[in-house]
């Protein structure tokens, strides 16, 4: 009793989780009130994988074969993919809502991530750039894709 415990050993090489540094799980945020300027809140939003996957986006998601997140990087999920082609990056994209809206970022992947309006129009979400999506948009990254909706998953 008294004695401070001992430091955690430095994570091993071999250890999958070793390179997330000190990122943070952000607290669940599920308010029932709109946000701010009419914009829907995270818990109104819904994300619909092609695999059936149905998650509610409360807070910061990071999405790949084996996502993690930079050095004090504050994280709500980290949403990993089947992917046996290996067409999505281990950290591919990361989707988080704030006041103005739903956004998608591409984390420098290898193939880049692509939104599909609901008017059908496509565009290539640049590297680094967040991209403002809205409910009907699919997201495609790899050979996957997510579905941007509103409701309860």
């Amino acid at each position: 009793a008294g004695a401070a415990p001992a430091p955690a050993p430095a994570p091993h090489a071999a250890d999958p989780d070793a390179d997330l540094g000190a990122t943070r799980f952000a607290p669940s945020r599920q308010t029932g009130a709109p946000a701010a300027g009419g914009a829907p809140s995270a818990s109104d939003v819904v994300l619909t994988f092609n695999d059936g996957r149905r998650i509610a986006l409360r807070g910061p998601v990071l999405i790949g074969r084996n996502p993690a997140g930079y050095d004090d990087e504050t994280v709500q999920e980290f949403l990993a993919v089947d992917d046996p082609g290996k067409s999505v990056s281990k950290t591919h994209l990361a989707v988080w809502s704030d006041p103005s809206g739903v956004w998608v970022q591409d984390r420098k992947s290898t193939n880049g991530t692509r939104v599909v309006r609901a008017d059908g129009a496509t565009a290539e979400a640049p590297a680094g750039q967040p991209v403002l999506v809205d409910a009907g948009d699919v997201v495609r990254f790899g050979d996957c894709f997510f579905s941007i909706g509103r409701g309860h998953a």
